[in-house]
């Protein structure tokens, strides 16, 4: 079996017309696409037939390199689960199938993994399309190239595995939430996170995030649907907490700037008229109790409440 320094795995549901510009933002790599790049490719039942057809080019043109996955769909989760199966790289990047990585982007993460004892690298990132400007939690990368310790520097959260390494040893033993809608990549980020304990920040490798133009990506809708609200309350706010709770014995500055950074958007807005009074209702009990949970940053945030900006993958 040929062997890789990276896996890069990239669920697709539909979006046939930005699939071939993010798949040549990882063919035009300057580290060299066919000696150290695995992609694996897991179409998750979409029901555009050009992206069968795209995947299948890509697939025929790199027989070696490329591993072509076509499944009912199940969800970003489930696709991103079923490429791990597959993966033979030392170093696995999550990808997302309309966003795009700068030409040096895996040259600059390999020389970071081969030069510091870190299991994460996550990469800047910067809005493209519909948007410009770097990511909103760009503050991160303010020392530049750095390694941060959570308990060091308890504000540099890290919630998406789009612009984030990992080493394939760190997250063997960790697979996706699958009843997760939104914020499953921030539950596994932190699985992984509260094991190594440090994570490298690395300004000068880039991934470009797409905001879309026709406002069709999930990220961009997810505050108008009910799975937003007490499903990722209980299946990943809760969960995190738990977490901390079991290895720190308390909820860690980490945890509750996480926290915070979550649940700040459901204060500061309206909740969408998608919830019915009794959702609604069981929302704002959960949203209290996990301000309980972060009660020692809630005077902070207020007090300066340009502490935290919000996260667009939370």
């Amino acid at each position: 079996m040929k062997k890789y320094e990276f896996s890069v795995i990239v669920p697709i549901y539909n979006g046939s017309s930005y699939l071939d510009e993010t798949l040549q933002s990882i063919f035009n790599q300057t580290i060299g696409f066919k000696d150290n790049i695995e992609l694996i490719l897991v179409n998750d039942g979409s029901s555009e037939e050009e992206v069968d057809t795209i995947c299948k080019k890509y697939e025929s043109n790199y027989k070696e390199d490329v591993i072509y996955i076509k499944k009912e769909n199940g969800g970003v989760s489930s696709a991103r689960n079923e490429g791990l199966k597959h993966v033979h790289g030392k170093y696995i990047n999550f990808f997302a199938a309309d966003d795009k990585w700068e030409a040096d982007a895996f040259e600059k993460v390999k020389k970071a993994f081969d030069k510091n004892e870190v299991s994460i690298v996550c990469c800047r990132q910067k809005f493209f399309d519909a948007k410009e400007g770097y990511q909103t939690l760009d503050y991160r990368f303010d020392k530049g190239n750095h390694i941060s310790n959570i308990f060091e520097e308890p504000k540099n959260i890290l919630l998406s595995v789009t612009n984030t390494f990992f080493k394939r040893e760190a997250i063997e033993n960790h697979q996706f939430n699958e009843k997760l809608k939104y914020g499953e990549d921030a539950r596994f980020v932190i699985e992984v996170v509260l094991e190594t304990e440090n994570i490298m920040f690395l300004k000068d490798a880039v991934n470009e995030f797409r905001r879309r133009s026709d406002y069709t990506s999930a990220t961009q809708n997810k505050k108008s649907r009910k799975t937003t609200y007490i499903e990722t309350i209980e299946d990943y706010y809760k969960y995190v907490v738990k977490l901390s709770k079991q290895k720190y014995k308390k909820v860690i500055p980490f945890i509750q700037y996480t926290i915070l950074n979550g649940v700040k958007h459901r204060i500061c807005e309206s909740i969408p008229n998608v919830l019915n009074k009794a959702y609604n209702e069981a929302t704002l009990n959960y949203i209290t109790e996990y301000l309980y949970e972060i009660a020692s940053l809630f005077n902070k945030f207020y007090n300066n409440h340009n502490i935290l900006r919000e996260e667009d993958d939370d």
